[in-house]
């Protein structure tokens, strides 16, 4: 890349232009073929020509381009994990797919949104990827409902509640943060291997404004309820009604007592971080999540999201953190970004923990973290 061009900097103001996500498909003697692509586009009405660019690099990629024939498969919101087996190195990535043949022969996968078939046209160099033109021979559009979107290093949908939505214009000061805080999060989960997101609340919920790594269920907008044990870290620093809020939104149905919480926040503020440890509730709960987001968080979904929070409401930052082996059970650890006032202007959280921890390897991921969060406070002071 250009010496006067950072990479990081490439990848951060690029990431402000959001982009559909496609898998381009085809058949070879040997089998079907798929790769995940965010650079798809028409060309031409006259002739019907499209275009995808992918890397030159790709392994999927020079598999595909042994076929004279491709189809353009247009993801919907709630293909989020076949995007994911599609990005993977899985050896079989259509195993339990069914999946039909376009016109060309070319898989069309369940439940897309839409599907072009193309033969290739040209191919021309550009950079590290290439253009490959098709000329379009069928399409037809597939199931009525929203597009997946790339944004900002994150996986989410259209919605007119998302996180541009005009009765929210602070989350449009906090996403300018989360730029400043993005260098920072993809050098933490670079380093440990781990996801590292940025979350920030906005009125009853936590949102999420970027993510790192090797994401799993996160996406950008995801949206969960701020309530214990999720967002003690937007909580434990901020005034007493801030932290009622935090605590009323269980619901009168699942409120332990107050104190209870009181010892949660107070022993976050001594850590600095919080913990949710790895165990069947907390893997309940995230099952919860993701299915709230891709239903679309409907009324019963919601409801249901909530009474998983509440039944898990204190599993986290349990006094004693490791079990009688000696090992750290992590599920999602996370601390705060403050701003010069002493506010969560926004928390890190860190997941994607494959293996428990002993006492040196998870002080070591704390520290990290901290560290991380520090030097993010310090690039955000000015805003302040």
């Amino acid at each position: 890349m250009n010496a006067a061009i950072d990479p990081r900097d490439y990848r951060r103001v690029l990431g402000n232009f959001p982009t559909g996500v496609v898998v381009v498909t085809a058949a070879l003697d040997e089998g079907p073929v798929g790769m995940v692509v965010g650079s798809f586009t028409s060309v031409s009405l006259d002739p019907p020509l499209v275009a995808f660019l992918p890397m030159k690099s790709s392994s999927s990629f020079q598999k595909l381009s042994r076929s004279t024939t491709f189809c353009v498969n247009f993801l919907g919101a709630h293909q989020e994990a076949l995007c994911r087996t599609f990005a993977s190195k899985a050896s079989d990535k259509f195993a339990g797919l069914d999946w039909l043949r376009a016109p060309s022969g070319s898989p069309i996968l369940p439940g897309v949104t839409g599907w072009v078939d193309c033969a290739l046209d040209t191919v021309h160099d550009a950079g590290d990827h290439v253009i490959v033109v098709g000329r379009v021979t069928a399409l037809s559009t597939g199931n009525d409902i929203a597009p997946l979107l790339f944004f900002r290093g994150g996986y989410g949908r259209f919605s007119t509640s998302s996180l541009v939505a005009g009765n929210e214009p602070d989350l449009l000061t906090h996403l300018k943060l989360a730029d400043v805080a993005r260098p920072f999060i993809e050098e933490l989960a670079g380093k440990l291997g781990l996801v590292a997101t940025v979350t920030v609340r906005s009125g009853r919920e936590i949102v999420l404004l970027a993510s790192a790594g090797q994401a799993t269920v996160s996406r950008l907008g995801e949206r969960v309820p701020f309530a214990p044990p999720l967002g003690a870290v937007h909580a434990a620093w901020e005034t007493p009604d801030v932290v009622a809020l935090w605590i009323a939104n269980l619901g009168a149905d699942a409120m332990p007592a107050d104190q209870a919480f009181a010892e949660t926040l107070e022993r976050v503020r001594r850590r600095g971080w919080s913990i949710g440890v790895d165990g069947p509730r907390h893997r309940k709960l995230q099952a919860e999540m993701a299915k709230a987001l891709s239903a679309g968080h409907s009324p019963e979904t919601v409801e249901t999201l909530r009474r998983t929070v509440a039944e898990t409401a204190m599993t986290h930052d349990p006094e004693v953190l490791a079990g009688a082996d000696g090992l750290i059970r992590v599920g999602v650890i996370s601390a705060p970004v403050r701003t010069p006032s002493g506010h969560t202007a926004f928390g890190i959280s860190l997941t994607g923990f494959d293996r428990n921890l002993d006492r040196s390897s998870f002080d070591g991921v704390v520290s990290a973290l901290l560290s991380t969060c520090g030097d993010t406070a310090r690039a955000i002071a000015r805003y302040f």
